[in-house]
This record gives structure tokens, C-alpha cells and sequence, in this order.
């Protein structure tokens, strides 16, 4: 055994109690706490990455009351389970939890038991695999997520990066040895649960942390320093237009292939825009050889801006009319799998991005004042 294995083993016997009595009195009354399997464990682990507990509830909720299990969510249709997701974000989650619903379905298999069969389903990686196989079937494998890494980096005081792959896997072999002996589950539970309620990002808890006496960060003075993380880069802004085409009551929308991002989802066709130029001006251009036919276009709605993780957009819709017959309107948009034509109030009960749901309350506004 190492120095520092010896060190972390002898540490646990200080570290491990305080913090398992901490979580037992103050655990949260999760749904998939409250009813727990490993279906819902499952579910809920994909839901809550990069996504906040009190967001993911009512989408849970929701979720499990429509596919209550993996014979239900296989037999699905896609769109409905991207439905349900509408808005969480991180689409491509509800993709891939879809597919390896189908895929054990097909195989006739129930959801793996272990970490190393857990990471062959599609969307599963490192830290869901721990998740589900430590606390639906008890393996012992450490889990490291956001909250996890942020709580040891001040605990032990690790000043590298921690949003490096070689720093999260040093962190997860320092936290299997503190696992002898102790139930897996539990202590998972608990480390995220401490770093998401008392060792939070800004403002910790630091008085009424169970490991304020354990903690290196807190005894030097560097709770607020940590943890650090490499410099991002600037986020680039984006500027699309988007057509919103009038024809008989209805609007075009189309439908992002299944391998593009935000795939799945329908949208208003649109376009990058580079120029300064009115978006009146240079919308029917943008939009002539990918539509198949001329638009006119009319109002612009409001610019809504929307951040994914790696770029912003700014995104102008535009009232546009054919100038010829709907009929040959053809679906030749880049990254689109079909065009369809619906009214505003059939858009309801489609899976949509979050922008072009934005863009839709304004739509339907702009109709009411119409009508008014």
C-alpha cells in the first residue's frame, strides 16, 4: 500500500461516521429515493446530470408515471419520450436512455448489475455506471460528479484542476479506499448530498459540515480558492434566423435528424445569419434553396438568446409568406429528417427546443393581438 493509501485508509475512520450520520439525518425525500429500483435509479441518474434536483423532479415525476418501467420506454415512440423531456436540456440523454431501453428489450435482458456492464449501454458513462451499480445493486465503486469533486478538493485541499479525466480518476481511486467496509450507497448518497446542500459552490456551509474538522480547505483558508478549474475559453455568440412560414393556418416546421444536435426535435428552419443587414432583407435569400420556393417576409419577433454549453445564439423568427403554392415546398434543410406542416396550437404536442418553444409563446401572442 502507498503512503498516500495508508494516509486516505486511516482517514476514513474520521471521515466516514461523521459523514453517514450527517446524511441520515439529512438525507431529501427524493422520488426515486422514496421507490427506489434500479429502473428509476437509472432514469433519475441520467436526469440529473448537468441539471439541478429541483428541476428534475416534476420531469421525473412525469417520466415514470408515462414510462414506468424499460418494456414501456422501448416501446415508445421517440418523439413522445423527447416530449417528456422538453426542456430539460441535454437532449441527447432521452436518445440514448431510449435506445438501451430497446436494446435490452430486444435482448430480452433486464438492466445490468455491474459498473464494467453497466458502461456498455448507450448514455452511460463512468459516473452513471458507479451511480446505478453502487446504489441500485451495491457494487462498491466510487462516484465522482460535480458535487463530489468539489467537496474532496476541499476536504484533502487538491489544488490541480478537477475537470481534468486523469484529476477525476485520481479522485475516484482516493474515494474507493474509503469505501471498505462501508456500504456503498449510503456513502455515494452521502458525499453527493453533502457537497450539493452544505459545500456548495459559493457560500458553504462550512459550520455545519460534518467534516469542518477533517477539512484541509477550511483549517488554511482556502474553502473560497477551491476548487479550481482549468480557464474556458470564450463562449461564441451565434446569430440564426428562422422563417416562420405562413400557408392555410399552418406553419413549417421541420425535424432535426436523429444524428444532429438537438436531434429529434422540431424547430422553424433557419439559418446562421453574417450579415448586418436587415433580417427582412436577407431572409428569403437564406432560405430560397433550402425551402424550394420564394417567401416574403414580413415582422420579426423579438431576438431570443439561448446558451448551450459550448455556444450562444441569438435567435430573430420572422413572419414569412409563399410566394408560390405550399405543395412544392421541399425538405432539403441541412441536418433535417422531414418538414411538416401544422397549426401553431398542434405544436403543443410536439417535442421542441427550448428556444423555439420561446418562439412560439411569442407566435401565439402575436395571433391573440391579431385576433383581438
Amino acid at each position: 500500500m502507498t503512503a498516500l493509501a495508508e494516509k486516505l485508509a486511516s482517514s476514513a475512520h474520521f471521515l466516514v461516521p461523521p459523514l453517514i450520520v450527517w446524511f441520515r439525518s439529512n438525507r431529501r425525500e427524493l422520488p426515486w429515493r422514496i421507490q427506489p429500483s434500479p429502473y428509476r435509479i437509472w432514469v433519475s441518474e441520467l436526469m440529473l446530470q448537468q441539471t439541478q434536483v429541483v428541476t428534475v423532479i416534476p420531469y421525473f415525476d412525469r417520466f415514470i408515471a408515462r414510462f414506468p418501467n424499460i418494456a414501456s420506454l422501448a416501446a415508445a415512440d421517440l418523439e413522445d419520450v423527447l416530449k417528456l423531456w422538453e426542456g430539460l436540456g441535454y437532449y441527447s440523454r432521452a436518445r440514448r436512455l431510449h435506445e438501451a431501453a430497446r436494446q435490452l428489450t430486444e435482448a430480452r435482458r433486464e438492466l445490468p448489475h455491474t459498473y464494467a456492464d453497466l458502461l456498455r449501454l448507450p448514455g452511460v458513462g463512468p459516473y452513471t455506471a458507479a451511480a446505478i451499480a453502487s446504489i441500485a445493486f451495491g457494487e462498491p465503486v466510487a462516484v465522482v460528479d460535480g458535487n463530489v469533486a468539489r467537496l474532496f478538493s476541499r476536504v484533502w485541499a487538491i489544488t490541480t484542476s478537477i475537470d481534468t479525466p486523469v484529476m477525476r480518476r485520481d479522485l475516484r481511486d482516493r474515494l474507493q479506499l474509503l469505501l471498505d467496509g462501508v456500504a456503498p450507497a449510503e456513502f455515494n448518497e452521502a458525499v453527493m448530498e453533502l457537497g450539493a446542500l452544505v459545500c456548495r459552490p459559493r457560500n458553504p456551509d462550512c459550520d455545519n459540515c460534518p467534516l469542518r474538522d477533517q477539512c484541509i480547505a477550511r483549517r488554511d483558508g482556502l474553502t473560497h480558492d477551491l476548487p479550481r478549474r482549468r480557464k474556458r475559453a470564450d463562449v461564441p455568440l451565434r446569430r440564426l434566423v428562422a422563417a416562420v412560414v405562413h400557408s392555410e393556418g399552418e406553419v413549417l416546421i421541420a425535424k432535426r435528424a436523429p444524428d444532429a444536435m438537438l436531434g429529434g426535435l422540431w424547430h422553424f428552419p433557419d439559418a446562421t445569419s453574417t450579415s448586418n443587414a436587415a433580417l427582412e432583407t436577407i431572409l428569403p435569400g437564406l432560405f430560397y434553396e433550402r425551402l424550394g420556393v420564394s417567401v416574403t417576409a414580413g415582422r420579426s419577433y423579438r431576438c431570443i438568446r439561448h446558451a448551450y454549453s459550448h455556444f450562444k445564439i441569438d435567435l430573430t423568427g420572422v413572419d414569412c409568406t409563399l410566394s408560390t403554392t405550399r405543395a412544392v415546398v421541399k425538405c432539403d434543410l441541412a441536418g433535417a429528417d422531414s418538414i411538416r406542416w401544422v397549426t401553431v396550437a398542434q405544436c403543443e404536442r410536439l417535442p421542441f427546443d427550448r428556444a423555439s418553444l420561446r418562439l412560439i409563446d411569442q407566435i401565439k401572442q402575436r395571433h391573440h393581438q391579431n385576433s383581438s
